[in-house]
């Protein structure tokens, strides 16, 4: 019989309104905006807190194996509620939540789940967590832009073609698709702030979006920025990246990420003081990979993974196609933008830091951007390795006297842990407007080493506090060495590359190697210039600079300096340069080759008593093709102040020595060659120009000596020393309380400068003393040819009789000659030598007369009537009537006339 109509709506009731029920509490909006899909064997199930997510429990899903998936069409938490995800069973080791709708998820509350699984949130439309978003999770945190993971088996969990395949395999990659949408992070900023020691004060930071220690957060997705937003992983790792167009993101076994496969890539920008954080106070940092496009660290942003325990840190790896830019503070805050991996204040003495690589196109550190790999205490800091197409560093912050740049140091006066290692390769770096690279150690700890390959270095000008450029400065500990290779060194107004100390610790070897080195200027810091000195107390020596290459110019009051002011020595300057110029000083600044002795005292508020001898003074080299000093620069070893406006007092040391190698030298207009002393052992100058040494307009080459102190010794070996003798120029070996010094030159020619006992406006040689002249040195000038400005030899004052120096016949069988003999004359060209002296010699045939057919008569005997008589001068003359010249000679003959005529040759053939 047919079914009564009561029972088909009670059918209906009980039977189809509980499915459409489910339906439609599923499809009903909660507070939180979550909201399942169907896509899955079991579907998510919402169920919220009465009317809010307070929490909304998140149960059902699809398990397969270790793995939980979730679909839902909507995906959002305010702020203040809960998203729970409820997997009781203890095998759940990943939890997969897709976005299936086409809106973007806004997490401003709290993702939450229990047990130690990972949550993977997937949404390709976009990403957005709010200043209230927090992770409760025990487990890893993924949150894509990506259409879908792919699993090891070859599944994929796709939130765009949704399928109810599911697998038990491990995720292996997240597939992105043409357009990803980005990821956003928002925040109230990370209030760090600069401590005690130089401390980065982390006390007031919030954690913002965070895992537990040891865990990872990635958020990988197109553009992603963070605006004031926090992302926090305490000893674990932080993995942000932005892809584009269709590309797969590898993931590793160890939740770790690869961009092996991708080629195009998307922006990420930290601003508003947005913070990446992987500090530990217990024990190592954890690592940080960033990967993009661009990353922009501006407004006193911070990415920064600190040692503040023990153990091994991790290192920040940052990966650009483009640039790099870490500039600018926060409004209102003088807190820098940072990317750092310092050891802090607690760190155990055994800590390590991690390091930092970066590797882009464009590095730009500026308006305080700091990039800092230091040790503020104990424990070993960590490396800084820089690889870029161009690096700009640019600008300070006066107010806490930090500059912007790029550093590995010990930074505290306490601190026994040494700096790390800066590597970097470029085509250009360029720092400016007191912006440093720096391994340097202020503490007890050694310094780093400093390693620069580029094909252009430009360093120019200062800050309000302290000049640009490169430093790798000592005190309790080492400084470390500075290697510059590059085809083009540029150094300008006030610029420094320096290896200074100012402890016991020795100040770092300086080795460049530029093809072209320009060196000029001076800056508010002082001279532009290649420095390494022992100031303020140091003990311990200097380091030497050694430059190479093909052209170096140090001009308008720069430097190439090495010095001591107290009881370390002062290191020695080596330049092996083709072509070497020295060009100008200024009022301010001596400019040149330096390496002085001299003292300097601390300030009364520094405890170091004075030494009782200060350091020895440096040798500077120079091996050239050639050289020019000019316009008053100088190469200067000495124990004086190099400055009449210099606070220093005369060193009691050695003076460092001079030794050029060249093939030419040429001092002109001032230029000056000085290796001068107060005390202690003199300096001497040794000179050798395989072609010439010349001194034009004032210029000078001294030894001489003040106080207790000898004359230096000159020894110059050259074909031809020119010195033009109204010019001015001289060389001085003098003594004021000693006994000068020795002059010695070996060469073929000095033509000019002569000797002198004392100086003239004219070119002088001098080794005098002020004690007397039983007190002066030795000048010795060996030449193979003499100067004809210094005169010519003295004829004798009587006259030879002519009549017995030259033949009187002609016939054809005595030979006749004409000889004229002398001193010689001037060579050809100044290389040239003259070997012998020059004659002339008649070397014409004698006219015989020859007849064509016959055989020429020998001729005939010579008889005494026949031989010519003596010559006899003529005392008259007189002419004939016919109009002849008679010569008249007075004889003891009767016959007193001699007929010119009967002078002619009488032999000629007939």
């Amino acid at each position: 019989m047919p079914a009564p109509v009561r029972s088909f709506k009670r059918y209906w009731l009980f039977s189809v309104l509980p499915i459409a029920a489910t339906a439609w509490l599923q499809a009903l909006p909660t507070a939180a905006q979550i909201v399942g899909d169907t896509t899955l064997p079991n579907n998510s199930i919402v169920t919220p807190t009465g009317a809010t997510c307070t929490p909304c429990t998140l149960s059902g899903g699809t398990q397969v194996g270790g793995n939980l998936f979730h679909s839902f069409t909507q995906f959002s938490v305010v702020n203040g509620e809960t998203a729970f995800f409820d997997n009781n069973a203890a095998t759940i080791q990943n939890i997969f939540a897709r976005v299936t709708g086409g809106s973007a998820s806004t997490i401003d509350g709290i993702l939450q789940a229990n047990g130690t699984a990972n949550l993977f949130l997937l949404n390709p439309n976009g990403l957005t967590f709010g200043s209230g978003a927090t992770l409760q999770l025990g487990g890893s945190f993924f949150g894509s832009t990506a259409d879908s993971i792919q699993f090891q088996d070859g599944t994929t969990f796709s939130a765009t073609a949704p399928t109810p395949l599911l697998t038990v395999s491990v995720p292996v990659g997240l597939q992105y698709g043409a357009n990803p949408g980005a990821i956003q992070v928002n925040g109230p900023g990370h209030n760090l702030a600069i401590g005690g020691g130089f401390a980065i004060n982390r006390s007031a930071r919030p954690a913002g979006l965070a895992v537990n220690p040891g865990q990872t957060l990635a958020l990988i997705g197109g553009e992603v920025n963070l605006d004031g937003g926090n992302l926090t992983a305490d000893q674990g790792r932080i993995e942000v990246g932005s892809v584009t167009a269709a590309q797969l993101v590898d993931l590793t076994n160890t939740l770790g990420v690869s961009y092996s496969q991708v080629s195009d890539f998307g922006n990420i920008r930290l601003a508003n003081a947005a913070s990446i954080d992987t500090s530990s106070s217990t024990a190592n940092n954890g690592a940080i990979n960033i990967q993009g496009k661009s990353l922009q660290v501006q407004d006193g942003s911070a990415i920064i993974g600190l040692t503040l325990g023990s153990g091994q840190g991790q290192p920040i790896t940052i990966n650009t196609t483009d640039r790099i830019l870490v500039t600018g503070l926060r409004n209102g805050n003088i807190f820098p933008s940072f990317v750092s991996t310092d050891i802090g204040l607690t760190a155990a003495a055994t800590a390590i830091g991690g390091d930092i690589k970066l590797n882009t196109g464009l590095l730009q550190a500026s308006d305080g951007g700091i990039i800092s790999a230091s040790t503020l205490r104990a424990g070993q800091a960590g490396n800084v390795e820089i690889k870029a197409s161009q690096i700009n560093l640019s600008g300070e912050i006066p107010a806490v006297g930090a500059q912007s740049g790029i550093f590995s140091q010990v930074i505290n006066r306490t601190a026994t842990g040494d700096a790390g290692i800066i590597t970097i390769n470029t085509d250009s770096l360029n720092v400016s407007n007191g912006a440093q690279v720096v391994t340097a150690t202020s503490g007890r700890g050694n310094s780093g080493s400093l390693a620069i390959t580029a094909k252009s270095v430009n360093l120019d000008g200062s800050g309000v506090r302290r000049a640009s450029g490169l430093f790798a400065s000592g005190a309790g500990g080492n400084g470390g060495p500075i290697t510059v290779t590059s085809d083009q060194l540029s150094i300008t107004n006030g610029a420094q590359i320096n290896s200074s100390t100012r402890g016991p610790g020795d100040g770092g070897i300086i080795t460049i190697q530029a093809t072209n080195s320009t060196i000029t200027g001076i800056g508010p810091s002082g001279p532009s210039g290649i420095f390494s000195t022992v100031s303020g107390g140091g003990s311990g020596a200097a380091g030497a600079i050694t430059l190479s290459g093909d052209q170096l110019f140090v001009g308008d009051g720069a430097q190439i300096a090495t010095a001591t002011s107290w009881s370390g020595d002062a290191g020695d300057i080596t330049v092996r340069v083709k072509a070497v110029e020295l060009a100008g000083g200024n009022p301010q600044s001596l400019g040149g080759l330096i390496s002085t002795s001299v003292l300097i005292l601390p300030p009364p508020n520094v405890p170091v008593p004075p030494p009782a001898q200060t350091g020895q003074g440096g040798t500077i080299s120079v091996t050239a093709d050639r050289l020019i000093v000019r316009d008053g620069a100088v190469i200067n070893v000495s124990n004086l102040p190099t400055s009449s406006r210099s606070s220093a007092l005369p060193g009691n040391g050695s003076v460092g020595n001079i030794a050029i190698q060249a093939n030419s030298v040429l001092l002109d207009n001032g230029g000056t060659l000085t290796a001068t002393s107060r005390g202690g052992d003199r300096g001497n100058i040794t000179i050798n120009g395989s072609q010439n040494v010349t001194l034009r307009n004032a210029s000078l080459i001294t030894g001489n000596a003040d106080g207790t102190a000898t004359g230096g010794n000159i020894t110059i070996n050259t074909p031809f020393l020119i010195g033009p003798a109204l010019e001015n120029s001289d060389i001085t070996a003098n003594s004021t309380n000693n006994f000068g010094g020795q002059v010695e030159i070996n060469g073929q020619n000095v033509l000019g400068i002569r000797p002198a006992p004392q100086l003239t406006p004219a070119s002088d040689i001098t080794a005098s003393s002020a004690l007397g002249v039983q007190f002066n040195g030795d000048i010795r000038i060996n030449t193979l040819n003499a100067d004809p400005e210094q005169g010519v030899a003295e004829l004798p004052n009587y006259l030879l009789d002519r009549a017995q120096q030259v033949a009187q016949t002609c016939a054809p069988n005595r030979a006749s000659k004409f000889v004229i003999t002398g001193r010689g004359g001037i060579p050809v060209r100044p290389t040239e030598q003259i070997d012998t002296a020059l004659t002339w010699q008649d070397f014409r045939a004698i006219n015989r007369t020859i007849r064509t057919g016959t055989i020429a008569q020998p001729p005939a005997a010579i008889t005494p009537a026949s031989i010519p008589q003596p010559l006899i001068e003529a005392t008259q003359w007189e002419r004939t009537a016919s109009g002849e010249i008679r010569i008249i000679a007075q004889t003891n003959s009767p016959q007193r006339d001699v007929i010119a005529s009967a002078l002619t040759c009488a032999t000629a053939q007939k």
